[in-house]
């Protein structure tokens, strides 16, 4: 019988798999262009001449087309099955359209640019946890933490970098620059799933038809608990987008702080989620699931939050 194991020991973490280290990386890079957005978004709104309201729009809006990437993308992932060529082309499609934003004129062209920004972040998401749960079938919940802390470190470190390079650069110079930490972490990606050979999840057996997926989705659909959990995690995402929209505008134009200092606000403001959510792996693989997701979502619940 296996014993007792202690997930970070230093023996543990030098033999970690160099294919979930690197997904990690990639995770971070798709979540470190959302919070460059963060940062850049008080400087693009005044070169526009952007309303309160219509900065609120555009957010808006980069959130709904996220909404109808979201789940063709989960289709493509079940229906493909081929996750190295997938989360390759998703870190491609990730930093694009923020390198176009860097050339919007107006701001109907910068509506349009959003409109694409979910498209290769949330490709990558269905596809790298698919991966993740088949790869590590007993520590699903650890590979997920560490995957999720990669894209935390990622976040954290984005609003510092960038808003110190806004004190020296042009908003537009920043976004057009800002591809090159993608193209770079793609190509290493691409270079590690090579020398891993043949990936698991690349299975060449047949997937599920289009009928047979719609029905799937149909009855998952009709699922209370399931429907909740996405209720409360829309709310949880609403919250949170609004309060990073408005509170890097806020020290921006209202507080006058520098775009570093904005920036280090931000940093501090999402570094505790590093910390958390490899924490919160391994007490899911211990205690389960649902107990660690009520904790989530009712703080009340948990002793450790007040």
């Amino acid at each position: 019988m296996e014993g007792k194991v202690n997930w970070f020991s230093w023996a543990r973490i030098k033999k970690m798999d160099p294919i979930l280290v690197g997904l990690s990386i990639g995770h971070g890079i798709t979540d470190w262009y959302p919070s460059t957005l963060y940062i850049v978004l008080p400087y693009l709104a005044k070169d526009l001449g952007l309303t309160y309201s219509q900065v609120g729009i555009l957010m808006g809006w980069n959130s709904f087309a996220r909404f109808f990437v979201n789940l063709p993308a989960g289709i493509i992932v079940d229906m493909v099955g081929k996750i190295g060529l997938l989360l390759g082309l998703a870190l491609a499609l990730t930093g694009l359209p923020y390198f176009f934003l860097g050339f919007s004129p107006s701001y109907v062209v910068a509506m349009v640019v959003v409109t694409f920004m979910g498209t290769g972040s949330n490709l990558w998401s269905p596809a790298a946890y698919s991966f993740l749960v088949k790869r590590y079938p007993e520590r699903k919940g650890f590979a997920i933490a560490i995957h999720l802390m990669g894209g935390n470190l990622g976040a954290t470190l984005a609003p510092m970098v960038i808003g110190v390079a806004l004190t020296f650069l042009m908003w537009r110079q920043v976004l057009i620059l800002n591809l090159v930490p993608g193209v770079l972490v793609g190509f290493v990606l691409w270079r590690l799933l090579a020398k891993a050979g043949k990936v698991q999840t690349e299975e060449k057996a047949k997937g599920p038809s289009l009928k047979e997926y719609w029905v799937a989705v149909k009855t998952m659909a009709q699922n209370k608990s399931i429907l909740l959990l996405c209720l409360l995690a829309g709310m949880r995402s609403m919250t949170q987008n609004g309060l990073f929209t408005f509170l890097p505008i806020y020290l921006a134009h209202e507080l006058k702080y520098s775009s570093a200092l904005v920036g280090i606000y931000i940093t501090v403001f999402r570094a505790a989620g590093i910390f958390a959510t490899p924490i919160s792996g391994v007490v899911s693989d211990k205690k389960g699931r649902r107990p660690l997701t009520v904790d989530h979502f009712y703080p009340l619940n948990n002793p450790m939050a007040c």
